[in-house]
């Protein structure tokens, strides 16, 4: 059976008279568009779904960095490491 379709196929593309159609410059920017559209859409997921975890991290970071010159701060003063307060950015 698969012999017969390909036959019937190349048959149809080898007698198929050209349509004299125009195709201007509007069909390839849709197509670059087609095209484009799914490439923008994963690479917009992937940025989003790596964003949070970063963003994360770099809080949690910055956090510690605030926290390790409260703590220098307070034994360069001579007061109790203890005796400082936590501080939390967190959104």
């Amino acid at each position: 059976m698969m012999p017969v379709i390909f036959v019937f196929c190349l048959f149809l593309i080898l007698v198929s008279a050209p349509a004299y159609a125009y195709v201007g410059p509007g069909l390839g920017v849709a197509l670059v568009w087609t095209l484009f559209g799914p490439i923008a859409a994963i690479v917009s997921v992937v940025a989003m779904v790596a964003y949070f975890p970063l963003r994360y991290y770099y809080k949690k970071r910055k956090h510690k960095k605030n926290q390790d010159v409260a703590q220098a701060g307070a034994e360069s003063d001579g007061a109790d490491v203890d005796d400082v307060d936590d501080v939390d950015d967190r959104d």
